[in-house]
């Protein structure tokens, strides 16, 4: 299961600068930050579990976003074939570039010399 929010515009309660198109079927469950509130009011155990579900969120971005600057794309696309070899079969490669931060040449170019 993926999780994927924009906690800056959720805190806020701004709209985001972001849009995410699914690819593939996909089940999407939301709240809204008003409903959020009510639940920590009422169940207070709960909110130390969305706290640490979205600190687990904002170091995977952290992560993703350090990764993406500092390592080689090569690397990067390693990394995904050994992390998630299925998608490779599954996402067209335009797709898979873009996740990357590379162009789709550039993916075929790393992929040929793997």
């Amino acid at each position: 299961m993926q999780r994927v929010s924009f906690l800056y515009s959720f805190i806020t309660q701004t709209p985001s600068e972001f849009a995410i198109e699914a690819i593939e079927d996909t089940e999407v469950l939301l709240i809204s930050a008003f409903d959020l509130d009510n639940i920590y009011l009422k169940v207070p155990v709960m909110e130390r579990f969305f706290r640490k579900l979205f600190e687990k969120g904002y170091t995977y971005t952290l992560k993703r976003l350090n990764s993406r600057q500092s390592e080689p794309a090569d690397v990067r696309y390693k990394k995904l074939i050994d992390t998630q070899p299925d998608l490779l079969q599954r996402i067209p490669l335009i797709y898979i570039a873009s996740y990357l931060g590379i162009t789709p040449e550039s993916l075929s170019r790393i992929r040929k010399n793997i």
